[in-house]
């Protein structure tokens, strides 16, 4: 499904366009991404996206499909959201930034041998926020072509397990708190 429209239906709840912010948000409501794509942005500008902006508890499931956007984002302000990527076939693509724990609460598993990509990395970005990484199986990867930062500002983790695999060309721990 390539995004044109205001409002998108996923599954029982949608997510919103805010044009004066070139914003997509996920709020409120659990997501799949089954098949096909999802784009909200191209390799050199497009559209952010988040899970989990002011409510708690929002997924995003990706497995068997692409979800491709310029910046993506897990908890912002203070909410809390968890995106999974499941499955060989399954990537998540942010052609630039993607934040774990922006100012909120956010969690990103790759399992599976799904892919999650983008230039620069972050878990916890900002003083408070809280986030977690969890790369699992064999195939399972997050690429960050630049920078990784593991705890810039907040309470930061990365476990990487049985067979997956985080690559970065700079990383940092703790690098700011």
């Amino acid at each position: 499904i390539d995004i044109t429209q205001s409002e998108i239906d996923l599954g029982t709840s949608s997510a919103y366009w805010d044009s004066a912010n070139s914003f997509w948000s996920v709020n409120g409501g659990l997501y799949y991404a089954n098949s096909g794509v999802l784009n909200f942005g191209t390799a050199s500008s497009g559209n952010d996206f988040a899970v989990g902006v002011t409510t708690a508890d929002n997924v995003l499931t990706i497995s068997d499909g692409t979800v491709t956007d310029y910046k993506g984002m897990i908890g912002y302000n203070n909410g809390s959201g968890t995106v999974n990527v499941t499955g060989a076939s399954a990537t998540w693509s942010n052609s630039n930034w993607l934040y774990v724990g922006h100012s909120g609460t956010g969690t990103l598993n790759i399992t599976g041998g799904a892919a999650a990509t983008n230039t620069f990395g972050y878990i916890c970005f900002n003083p408070g926020s809280t986030g977690t990484v969890t790369v699992n199986g064999a195939g399972s990867r997050w690429s960050n072509s630049a920078e990784l930062n593991v705890a810039a500002y907040g309470t930061g983790t990365l476990n990487i397990q049985d067979g997956g695999t985080v690559s970065n060309t700079n990383s940092y721990v703790a690098g700011s708190s």
